[in-house]
């Protein structure tokens, strides 16, 4: 009978300190969102739950093209989260201009995939990254915003995937080093 009740301790001792593990590393190590628009479509749709490691880098060079960054940005008065793909690094050239993408001069490769509704699927590769990118099949390239620019020290070129419905860095400019708060597990 004791023998039973030390058992008993024992695992009751292991499943709280378990659970205690696991609230710490929720709100220390990693973290989880529901994304509330289709900004990332077709990799992460409207309603996806994105899991990311909180405090992910260390300077501004463990930062990776291709990687998907979680940042915070003051809009309207309020600090918002925003989820987008990094493009360009610190000193990298960015040129965009309709669905033409340069970074550094050399055009991003594109290769159709298929069609989904009212999108084009693509895989893009951006240096050692590939990923999926979808463009409207009807859409006037001329509405979207053009960029020209050298990305400043400290700061990311970030884009939404689906191409055409981001307010990405295309609208409001490189993000800084220090906005990044999570990386897309």
């Amino acid at each position: 009978m004791k023998r039973r009740i030390a058992v008993l301790i024992a695992v009751s001792v292991l499943l709280i300190l378990g659970l205690v593990s696991l609230v710490a590393a929720r709100f220390l190590v990693f973290n989880y969102s529901r994304i509330p628009q289709d900004g990332m479509y077709p990799g992460i749709p409207k309603g996806s739950l994105v899991f990311s490691w909180r405090r992910p880098y260390q300077t501004a060079a463990d930062v990776k093209r291709g990687d998907i960054v979680i940042f915070t940005r003051i809009q309207d008065g309020a600090e918002y989260k925003f989820i987008w793909r990094v493009m360009g690094l610190p000193g990298d050239k960015v040129e965009i201009d309709g669905e033409s993408i340069l970074i550094n001069g050399l055009a991003l490769q594109r290769k159709r995939l298929r069609q989904e509704f009212d999108l084009i699927i693509y895989s893009e590769t951006n240096g050692a990254s590939s990923y999926e990118v979808a463009y409207p099949v009807d859409s006037d390239p001329t509405d979207q915003p053009k960029a020209s620019l050298i990305v400043p020290q400290n700061s990311f070129y970030v884009l939404g995937d689906n191409r055409f419905n981001a307010l990405d860095s295309r609208f409001i400019g490189p993000i800084t080093f220090d906005s990044i708060v999570e990386k897309k597990i």
